[in-house]
């Protein structure tokens, strides 16, 4: 039997290239977010390593989150947009998916850069029974609801947790912006996963399929639209992964909202049940 072309073949070096980006990416994304989970649960253990190079580290997490929206947008505008626009030429579905692919990718980025930038304010005092002293800021009074973050060396009024993605603790200054970043990034992702998963399917999935398993299907090929899509539509596999992350983390946050409490005291009460002791 003459052996078969992989469709779309011809691609093993930039199927390679795509492949190991995605997985530099998703192990330089989890190295922040391993750290600060085990800092917040197991102080001890973590305090020294997260004041040496959590912050070099969450700097370059930050960083890595402009990267990767520009990259993506990059991606769509030059291979998935006119992959689809390939499968459904009407003028209709090419508003639908600029509108729409413009608009999260711009709230993404702009509440993502706002969390990043804005400060913390100083929080009305309260009365003097409920102020307590902050024992990091020699004594200094703290309002209610005001926490002191270690890495920002600094008291964060309505403090909620440090995200080392924006490189800035969430608090009362900046969680609307956050939890906008969170629900546009996870729109974002379920954009890119739908429109990804239609190349991949089209393109890879179901020919790969067709030929191995000798289904003996005459469903057309979309080759011209294929051809223009090439070996990016494996970047479905990496994109359902990101989405599940984003998304789990987006649904966390907003439950969290729901019940009227923070990621600090969700950590604190689950501390006491394990018994962690909090760091010196």
């Amino acid at each position: 039997c003459p052996r078969r072309a992989f469709p779309g073949g011809g691609a093993g070096m930039g199927v390679l290239a795509i492949i190991g980006s995605i997985t530099l990416v998703l192990a330089l994304v989890g190295a922040p977010l391993l750290l600060d989970v085990l800092a917040s649960f197991f102080p001890r253990l973590s305090a020294g390593a997260r004041r040496r190079h959590g912050l070099l580290l969450e700097r370059g997490a930050a960083g890595l989150i402009l990267a990767m929206c520009l990259l993506a947008y990059c991606v769509w505008l030059t291979r998935f947009l006119p992959y689809a626009q390939a499968v459904d030429p009407s003028p209709v579905a090419l508003v639908v998916h600029v509108a729409v692919a413009n608009a999260l990718w711009f709230g993404t980025v702009v509440n993502w850069a706002l969390a990043c930038t804005l400060r913390p304010r100083a929080l009305p005092r309260g009365r003097r029974e409920e102020e307590r002293a902050c024992s990091e800021c020699s004594g200094a009074q703290q309002a209610p609801a005001t926490w002191h973050c270690r890495l920002c060396a600094a008291c964060v009024p309505g403090f909620d947790h440090h995200c080392p993605f924006i490189a800035n603790c969430v608090g009362a200054h900046n969680s609307a912006c956050f939890l906008q970043f969170l629900l546009c990034s996870s729109g974002g992702c379920l954009y890119a996963a739908y429109v990804s998963f239609q190349a991949f399917f089209e393109c890879i999935a179901f020919p790969v399929a067709n030929i191995y398993f000798e289904w003996g299907s005459s469903r057309p090929r979309p080759d011209t639209a294929c051809r223009l899509v090439q070996e990016y539509a494996l970047l479905f596999l990496p994109t359902a992964g990101m989405c599940a992350l984003v998304c789990a983390l987006t649904t966390w946050q907003a439950y969290l909202r729901l019940r009227g409490e923070s990621s600090a005291h969700f950590i604190r009460r689950w501390r006491v049940i394990l018994g962690v002791k909090p760091a010196s």
